[in-house]
């Protein structure tokens, strides 16, 4: 019998399917293997000085090209400046 390609590689639970923030949302380890690129972690400087700043800003704006990781970015976000007494959104 033939070899399957699934038999020569191996791809991180991760990499398998993208996050979606309404099912993932609880689910910390949705966040496995995620790494925080470049571009991620100049976001996450905009966004915290944002945060210390006096013209304190409400809103931002994520775009990008599908795949890139921008679902994975907010999730990120969220369970990073998540409360720890909220049930429904998973602590990092």
């Amino acid at each position: 019998m033939g070899k399957y390609l699934s038999d020569y590689f191996s791809i991180n639970r991760r990499y398998l399917r993208s996050i979606n923030l309404e099912r993932d949302l609880a689910d910390v380890t949705a966040l496995d293997g995620y790494i925080l690129t470049d571009k991620s972690i100049e976001a996450l400087r905009r966004i915290l000085n944002g945060f210390s700043s006096d013209q304190l800003a409400v809103a931002w704006t994520l775009t990008g090209v599908y795949g890139t990781g921008k679902s994975s970015f907010a999730h990120f976000l969220t369970c990073l400046f998540a409360s720890e007494k909220d049930p429904y959104i998973a602590k990092l």
